[in-house]
């Protein structure tokens, strides 16, 4: 299997993940959003989506 995902700053408050055809907005910024996954929030998002996947197959 191969992944590719590219990742940049779009400014002062936050940045955009994008992989095939999605997009994700990434809070990187110091005072935090509440729109978007922080980066620990998207990790514990990736490993529940890891967890759920396999369990439906």
């Amino acid at each position: 299997m191969e992944y590719q995902v590219t990742a940049e700053r779009v400014d002062a408050h936050g940045s955009l993940a994008r992989t095939k055809d999605a997009s994700l907005v990434l809070d990187t910024a110091v005072a935090g959003r509440r729109d978007a996954f922080n980066p620990a929030e998207l990790f514990l998002a990736a490993i529940a989506a890891c967890m759920i996947k396999a369990s439906s197959g």
